[in-house]
């Protein structure tokens, strides 16, 4: 398997359900996702029903699959071609975005423009964040842990753990928001 190859890919389809067909929509999305499931690299999907910015109400269909050449053969499938004309008839509109990599940590949606950062400030941003936590947060801890005896695997696990953490549900969205004008700015 290549390189551009190599990375799972997220899939997300956001739709607006037409007045009273919310149910019918989630329907849609399971039996789909289901479908889809029975590909090759098909690793998940989600649904999840959100609101936008006019308070509308959403529903988004979330696939992972375990390489864009697996996502790219059931997104050209027959069978995925039916299943999307008969939906069609139960939303009123519709985004589908693709993303891999840390490309869904910094995904901004606007109902309009949905942005991903170029690949260069999503590293640099990301590196920097990391570094700070080493030298700071892991850095306290492990002399808080040395001092009550843990082992330095247990120590490793933890700072793994809480990096992780950090990352996804903390830092990552707060330095998103922070730096948002810097990263979703165009290319000069």
């Amino acid at each position: 398997m290549d390189a551009t190859n190599a990375l799972k890919v997220i899939t997300i389809i956001r739709v607006t359900p037409k007045e009273g067909c919310r149910a019918a929509v989630i329907d849609w999305f399971k039996s789909m996702a289901y479908a889809a499931s029975q590909f090759d690299g098909y690793v998940s999907g989600s649904v999840f029903e959100t609101t936008n910015d006019n308070f509308h109400q959403e529903l988004l269909n979330v696939f992972t699959f375990d390489s864009p050449l697996n996502l790219d053969v059931w997104e050209k499938s027959e069978q995925r071609r039916q299943y999307v004309s008969m939906g069609e008839k139960l939303f009123l509109e519709t985004e589908r975005r693709r993303l891999s990599g840390m490309d869904f940590l910094v995904y901004q949606h606007s109902p309009n423009n949905p942005k991903t950062p170029v690949r260069w400030k999503i590293v640099l941003i990301t590196s920097l964040t990391i570094y700070v936590i080493i030298h700071t947060i892991l850095a306290w801890g492990h002399t808080v842990f040395l001092r009550i005896n843990l082992p330095d695997w247990i120590w490793g696990v933890l700072s793994v753990m809480i990096m992780g953490i950090l990352m996804t549900y903390v830092l990552m969205p707060a330095i998103t928001r922070i730096f948002s004008r810097w990263l979703y700015s165009a290319p000069n």
